[in-house]
């Protein structure tokens, strides 16, 4: 009989999510492919290298005092603006190992 194994992450879009923590509808793949910056709960988790469009809050107090930031200070376009260039450099790694993966499919 073959075994069946449960994953603790699995891969949807192009970011790597934790099941039972980080998953959710219209989350984390829709922040990084347009690049829209985020205020996210502290207690969810996300890889370090998309951390660049996310905030962080960890009560009602923290998350008002950053939407005021980004109201008055329009702080969310300074974010856009700074990991956009960053975004294009994941993307261009994750073109090149998925490529490199097709090709040792192809060559097997």
């Amino acid at each position: 009989m073959k075994k069946m194994l449960l994953r603790q992450y699995k891969k949807i879009g192009i970011c790597r999510e934790e099941y039972g923590t980080s998953t959710i509808t219209g989350g984390v793949n829709d922040i990084i492919r347009f690049g829209i910056p985020t205020l996210l709960s502290d207690s969810y988790k996300i890889e370090t290298k998309f951390e660049v469009l996310i905030s962080t809050f960890k009560d009602k107090y923290e998350l008002l005092e950053k939407l005021n930031d980004w109201i008055e200070h329009s702080r969310y376009l300074e974010i856009k603006k700074t990991a956009h260039p960053k975004l294009e450099k994941i993307n261009e790694e994750n073109t090149r190992i998925e490529l490199v993966e097709r090709i040792e499919k192809l060559l097997k």
